[in-house]
């Protein structure tokens, strides 16, 4: 509910561990979006209690294709 931003992070526990610093950004510059992070499960853990974050989703292949679906029906707004 509600306007939101999936950034997605599929694979480096690197890449999610270094995404944490741009958060901060993203709420400060779209204060009333939720972010949505979708990563592998195993990188949960980084995530968890970051007052940024929203929700944490699992990551799949087809939930990409939903997200850029998405982008073009609602006009979401869905980073990679």
């Amino acid at each position: 509910k509600g306007k939101r931003i999936a950034y997605v992070i599929p694979e480096s526990i690197v890449d999610v561990f270094l995404s944490t610093a741009l958060f901060k950004s993203l709420k400060a510059k779209y204060p009333s979006y939720n972010l949505y992070v979708v990563t592998q499960p195993q990188n949960f853990s980084i995530l968890e209690g970051n007052e940024y974050v929203h929700k944490v989703i699992p990551f799949m292949l087809n939930l990409i294709t939903l997200c850029f679906w998405r982008v073009w029906g609602s006009r979401s707004l869905c980073l990679k």
